[in-house]
C-alpha cells in the first residue's frame, strides 16, 4: 500500500489571520516546458486554508544524441493535407513529434477546529490533462508505412471533494481517530484512427467513486491498537462509436469496457497490533477480512462475446506479524515480517476489451479467480561512526492464481478482427503460481562537513509457473548522489542508471512490441542498459527569492527506461524561480 500525504497547512498561536504566498516559474529546454505555480496559505489559532494552482505546458520531447538509432528516431509522421493521410519526413529525427500535453492542477485545503481535540477537514482537488498523444502506438509501422494517423487520449478530468473527521481525545474505544468520506468523478477518453482510413474509434469512460475511511488508534499500556475500516462503491460507464472525420457521421461501436451496468464495490475491516517488548524490541501482528463484489453486464455485443454478464462476491483474510530489534552498542536495526496478500480482478481484469498490442485483442474473462501472496521480508540497517548509514532490504513473494495474460480462443477461433484488424485473441487468465524475489541498497556517507554522499541500488527477479519472466519486474537500476551545501547554496550531481534487460528475460508481452526496444545480435528485441550524469544548483537569494538552476543528461545519451512507450529527454537546461511573500 502506498500512502500519499499532499501539503497542510498549520495553527498558529493566535486569532490573527496570517497570509503567506509564493510563485514559481519553471522552464527547460528539452521539451520547451513552461511550468507556473501559485500558492497562498492562511492561518490562524482556530481555522486555516491553502490553496495552489499549477499549470504545465509541455512540448515535444527531444531525444539524446549518442546511443541506439533503430526503434529510436522519430523518421516519420502522419499530417493531413487536402483532407489524407500524408506520411512526412522528420526534418530532426531525435524530436518525438506529438509527444507534448498541459497539465492543469488545483488544490483547495480548509481545516477548523472544534474545541481543543477536534478537527474538520475538507479537501477539494482537480486535475485537467488536454489532449495526450499516445506517442508509442504513433510510431508503429505496418509495411513501412506508420499504422495510425492518431492515437490520443481526449482530455481527462478527475475531481475529488473529502470530508474528514479527527479527534485526539482520550476515550474507551480510542486515543485518536479519523473519519473520511470522499467522491471522486474521472473521466476520459481514447481515440484512433489508422492511416488512410476516415473512420475514427472514439471510446469514452465515466466513473464516479465513493469511499468511507474510519481509523483509530488506541494506546493500552505496552499495547499499541490501530484498526478501522474502509469502503469502496464505483460506478463505471463504458460507451464508444466510429466517427467518420469527413461526414461526422457516427456509429456505435464496442467499447473498451462493458456498456451496461458496472458497479465494483469493497470493504474491510483491519486490526493490527504493536507491542513494545523492551526498550529496543517490539512486536507487531495484524489481519484484515477484504470483500469484494461485481456486478457487470454488456448490453451491445459486438463481438458476440459467449457470456455478457460478470459477477464476483469473494473474500478473505490476510495476516502479518513482524519484529523489530536493535542493538544499541553496535547501532544496528534488524526487522523480520512475514505477510499473506490477496487480490481480487476488477472490471479492468475481468471485463475489458482493447488492443493490447498490433494484431493482439484481449477479451474479457468471466472465470477470472482472485490471487493470493505470501510474502517475507528482512531488514538490516547500520549505523558506523555516526556518519555512515546503511541499510539493507530483502524480500520474497510467493503468489497462487496470479492474472496473467495469455493467448485464448473466442467461439472455437484464436483470432477475429478488431477495428479493422486480424487479431489474436488473449485474455486474463490464473496462472498456476509466480515467484517474486529482489533486494534493494541504501547507503548515505557524511564525507566532511556539507559534503554527503548517497546511493541507492534495487535489483529484482521473477517467474511464473511456465517459466515465463513476470511483465512488470524490471531491469536492476540504482543512483548515486554527491550533494553539496554552503550557506544559501545547495548542489548536487548525481547519476542515474539502469541494467540492461536480455531478450530471455522480457516477458512476452513485451517481445511483442519490437518498435519499443533496440535489437540484440540475434535479432531480438532487448532492453539496454543506461547512465546519465545530472546536476542540480539551488540559490536562496534572500527570504524572498530562491532560484535553481539543473542539467539533465549532461552527455546527451539516448535512452528509453524500460517498457516505456517514449525515449527519455537529452540534454536538458532548467531553470526555475520561486518568490514568497
Amino acid at each position: 500500500m502506498v500512502s500519499f500525504q499532499t501539503k497542510k497547512a498549520h495553527f498558529s498561536s493566535d486569532d490573527t489571520l496570517i497570509v503567506k504566498s509564493s510563485a514559481l516559474l519553471r522552464g527547460s529546454t528539452v521539451n520547451d516546458e513552461k511550468t507556473a505555480n501559485i500558492f497562498v496559505e492562511g492561518v490562524n489559532r482556530k481555522w486555516n486554508f491553502l490553496s495552489a494552482v499549477t499549470f504545465s505546458d509541455l512540448g515535444s520531447i527531444t531525444m539524446g544524441s549518442y546511443g541506439p538509432s533503430e526503434n529510436y528516431l522519430r523518421n516519420h509522421y502522419v499530417i493531413r493535407v487536402q483532407n489524407r493521410d500524408s506520411m512526412v519526413v522528420n526534418p530532426n529525427p531525435k524530436e518525438q513529434v506529438f509527444s507534448g500535453y498541459q497539465q492543469l492542477n488545483m488544490l483547495y485545503k480548509v481545516q477548523f477546529r472544534l474545541g481543543t481535540t477536534a478537527l474538520l477537514s475538507y479537501s477539494l482537488y482537480l486535475s485537467q490533462l488536454g489532449e495526450v498523444p499516445r506517442y508509442d502506438r504513433l510510431i508503429q509501422y505496418r509495411d513501412d508505412v506508420l499504422r495510425y494517423a492518431e492515437w490520443y487520449y481526449g482530455q481527462q478530468n478527475w475531481l475529488m471533494n473529502a470530508l474528514s473527521y479527527s479527534n485526539q481525545m482520550t476515550t474507551a474505544l480510542y486515543s485518536k481517530m479519523n473519519v473520511t468520506a470522499s467522491w471522486q468523478k474521472y473521466n476520459e477518453s481514447r481515440h484512433s484512427r489508422r492511416f488512410g482510413n476516415n473512420n475514427r474509434l472514439n471510446q469514452f469512460e465515466e466513473v464516479d467513486m465513493w469511499s468511507l475511511n474510519a481509523d483509530f488508534d488506541k494506546q493500552l499500556g505496552s499495547f499499541e491498537l490501530f484498526y478501522g475500516l474502509e469502503c469502496y462503491f464505483n460506478d463505471v460507464k463504458s460507451f464508444a462509436n466510429n466517427q467518420n472525420i469527413l461526414t461526422t457521421v457516427e456509429t456505435p461501436a464496442a467499447s473498451r469496457y462493458p456498456d451496461g451496468k458496472n458497479h465494483y464495490y469493497s470493504s474491510g475491516l483491519y486490526a493490527n497490533l504493536q507491542y513494545i517488548l523492551s526498550e529496543n524490541t517490539s512486536l507487531t501482528a495484524g489481519a484484515r477480512y477484504s470483500y469484494v463484489g461485481l456486478d457487470s453486464r454488456i448490453d451491445q455485443n459486438y463481438l458476440n462475446l459467449p457470456v455478457t454478464k460478470f459477477t464476483l462476491s469473494t473474500g478473505a483474510f490476510t495476516t502479518a506479524i513482524g519484529a523489530t530489534h536493535r542493538v544499541e552498542r553496535t547501532n544496528s536495526r534488524f526487522a523480520l515480517n512475514f505477510g499473506t496478500g490477496y487480490r481480487a480482478p476488477n472490471i479492468d481484469d475481468i471485463g475489458k476489451v482493447f488492443d493490447s498490442e498490433p494484431g493482439r485483442v484481449v477479451i474479457p474473462n468471466s472465470g477470472l479467480r482472485p490471487e493470493n501472496a505470501y510474502n517475507i521480508d528482512f531488514s538490516y540497517d547500520q549505523e558506523f561512526f555516526s556518519r555512515i548509514k546503511t541499510k539493507i532490504n530483502a524480500f520474497y513473494t510467493y503468489a497462487d492464481n496470479i492474472m496473467v495474460r495469455r493467448e485464448g480462443q473466442l467461439n472455437g477461433s484464436d483470432s477475429i478482427v478488431y477495428d479493422g484488424e486480424m487479431s489474436r485473441v488473449l485474455m486474463e487468465t490464473n496462472a498456476a503460481h509466480a515467484r517474486i524475489y529482489g533486494a534493494s541498497f541504501q547507503l548515505q556517507a557524511q564525507l566532511v562537513d556539507g559534503l554527503l554522499f548517497k546511493q541507492y541500488f534495487t535489483i529484482m527477479d521473477g517467474k511464473d509457473s511456465d517459466g515465463m519472466p513476470m511483465r512488470h519486474v524490471t531491469p536492476a537500476f540504482g543512483s548515486s548522489h554527491l550533494e553539496w551545501q554552503y550557506i544559501n547554496i545547495n548542489s548536487g550531481l548525481f547519476l542515474l542508471y539502469s541494467a540492461a534487460l536480455p531478450y530471455s528475460k522480457m516477458n512476452d508481452s513485451e517481445r511483442s512490441k519490437p518498435e519499443m526496444y533496440s535489437i540484440d545480435s540475434d535479432g531480438n528485441p532487448y532492453s539496454p542498459g543506461w547512465v546519465t550524469l545530472n546536476l542540480r544548483v539551488q540559490f536562496t537569494i534572500n527570504k524572498y527569492l530562491t532560484t535553481t538552476l539543473g542539467v539533465d543528461n549532461i552527455a546527451d545519451k539516448r535512452y528509453r527506461p524500460y517498457s516505456s512507450g517514449i525515449v527519455a529527454g537529452g540534454r536538458n537546461f532548467m531553470v526555475s524561480a520561486k518568490v514568497s511573500f
